[in-house]
């Protein structure tokens, strides 16, 4: 799960945004997931001093862009597209996955349920519509 984390802080914008419904907080779920599952991986597995630092200056710099007089920035597709701090997000998660010597893939969504106030979605792959499972039947 963490590196599904690493990966989708990584994505270009559209990407991203295209992981959540409508209506969802997208930014702040994805720094969301990536805190509860920093904890458990780091704590889980040997990880180097190397890959240790580049986890923390990430954290960190979420840490700093945190607080109530961000909200526009965690809550509005519109910074994920055009805010410089989203581009520094990337940068840093993008340096996550190369001390892991992870490649790039599109991540996969989180399978969350999200319940709005008139319905609920559970956030999962369309696996109908996704041309990654088309058989050629």
């Amino acid at each position: 799960m963490f590196r599904n984390q690493i990966l989708a802080l990584a994505s270009p914008a559209d990407v991203q945004i295209s992981l959540f419904p409508q209506g969802v907080c997208i930014g702040d779920e994805l720094v969301s997931d990536f805190d509860h599952h920093k904890m458990e991986f780091v704590t889980n597995h040997e990880v180097t001093t190397e890959q240790l630092e580049a986890i923390e200056a990430l954290d960190q710099f979420l840490t700093e862009l945190s607080g109530p007089h961000n909200e526009v920035f965690w809550c509005d597709p519109e910074p994920l597209r055009d805010d410089p701090r989203w581009d520094r997000i990337r940068d840093l998660a993008g340096a996550v996955l190369r001390c892991f010597n992870w490649k790039y893939s599109r991540p996969e969504k989180d399978g969350a349920t999200y319940i709005f106030d008139d319905h609920v979605e559970i956030n999962v792959e369309d696996l109908e519509n996704n041309p990654a499972n088309d058989t050629g039947q």
